[in-house]
């Protein structure tokens, strides 16, 4: 093999840049050029290619986002785009495919490896932490510590100032359908309650809970996922059944951005070699998975990994609301 492309596709996640460092060098101590595909699948069918060198590579590891750029593309989910796909990739010569991403990009790798002879690996990277079969997703860590210390600053505030109302604060995490970084910063920031979509309590239920927090202290830090909030109206539903004002903080793409954390580092590092060593070894339509924290490769499951949380029960069975 002497040539294979790369290309990061979906939602950036911190760390993308750790695994494009470690597929560059270990195709390069193989003897292997590597060309940089931008923006995704949007820019593997447009064509915008270009051969990386060392200088590209140099010091990205402690990057947020991904310097190849991000994007999704709606003809690439079409067959005629697809197939269109693979046939800028064989004639540029590329042998094998590396893409860096979540659920949907990987589907995407899944897809045009049905479709041609070449090597195609996944690496799972989404800070929602939500693909099955992986313990831990490339961005995933990253997102927890920015909560994490996002929830630390509000409890500061939420237990310093008194007020004869009692203080409710309401923060919103990422995570889609996925309740991981709730569950997990939420934990280690020591949020009063934490609201995930796989447990879906009613407004009813969430305000009992917070009034059984209130008996005991004037102040309340709720953490919860996105995917609560898609019901509508959930601050207000959520006011109007308590009758007090809630301090609503919408976290945003703050989580997707920043510094990615040694672990997170390390982790895509570890995949974006074993990456190459899979496509050397002429595995293709696989992804690369970590579980027990020994890398693996898979079959790519289209189910999201909702939490799944019995392993940690015990530690915050009284923050989840049911």
């Amino acid at each position: 093999m002497k040539k294979i492309g790369i290309l990061t596709s979906g939602g950036d996640a911190p760390g993308m840049n750790a695994a494009i460092y470690a597929v560059f060098n270990r195709a390069k101590s193989n003897g292997i050029s590597v060309i940089g595909i931008k923006k995704g699948y949007k820019g593997l069918i447009n064509d915008e290619f270009f051969e990386m060198q060392a200088a590209d590579v140099e010091g990205i590891c402690k990057r947020g986002g991904t310097i190849l750029k991000s994007a999704r593309s709606k003809r690439f989910k079409t067959n005629e785009g697809q197939k269109l796909a693979i046939k800028i990739l064989e004639s540029r010569g590329i042998e094998g495919l590396v893409v860096i991403g979540g659920n949907g990009s990987l589907q995407g790798a899944k897809a045009l490896a049905e479709k041609t002879d070449m090597k195609i690996i996944g690496v799972p990277s989404s800070i929602d932490n939500d693909i099955n079969g992986c313990d831990l997703s490339i961005g995933f860590s990253s997102a927890c510590d920015i909560v994490t210390k996002s929830i630390d600053n509000i409890k500061d505030t939420a237990v310093s100032f008194h007020t004869d109302k009692p203080r409710i604060f309401a923060v919103e995490a990422m995570g889609r359908r996925s309740g991981w970084i709730s569950v997990m910063a939420g934990m280690a920031a020591e949020a009063d309650l934490i609201i995930i979509p796989e447990e879906n309590p009613s407004i009813k239920c969430i305000a009992n809970n917070i009034r059984n927090v209130l008996s005991k202290k004037n102040d309340c830090v709720i953490l919860y996922a996105e995917g609560i909030s898609r019901s509508d109206n959930f601050i207000e539903k959520l006011k109007s059944e308590l009758g007090y004002r809630i301090r609503h903080s919408l976290l945003g793409f703050q989580q997707r951005g920043g510094s990615p954390t040694t672990s997170d580092r390390i982790l895509a590092l570890r995949m974006g070699n074993a990456a190459v060593d899979k496509i050397l070894e002429g595995d293709s339509g696989k992804f690369i998975t970590i579980q027990s924290d020994k890398i693996q490769v898979k079959e790519l499951d289209n189910r999201e990994d909702l939490f799944y949380y019995n392993k940690y029960l015990e530690l915050f069975s009284d923050k989840i609301v049911k």
